[in-house]
């Protein structure tokens, strides 16, 4: 929560330029946290807990699209390749 406040002070509070160091460095706190957070959910201890159900909903919603998974993983550059349209011939 931190994080965001100060992002949000940094947003709120800029002039006529930005600045990027405080921001890269408020990301680069929100991506340590953030992969901290999930590992630490994921972890085969807390997963089997028959006492924290509610961590493994939250784990679940926290990455219901993989965004998560993919960055602990270090693989978000990664492009999925976009389905095919279908081809329309004209008459």
């Amino acid at each position: 929560m931190k994080l965001c406040l100060q992002f949000c002070w940094n947003i709120e509070n800029q002039e006529s330029f930005t600045n990027s160091s405080e921001l890269e460095h408020i990301t680069e706190e929100y991506n340590k946290k953030s992969n901290s957070l999930y590992t630490i959910l994921r972890s085969s201890r807390l997963a089997g807990s028959q006492r924290a159900p509610f961590l493994r909903r939250f784990l679940l919603r926290l990455n219901f699209n993989s965004f998560f998974e993919a960055t602990a993983r270090g693989v978000l550059n990664v492009v999925r390749p976009r389905p095919a349209l279908p081809v329309l011939n004209p008459q």
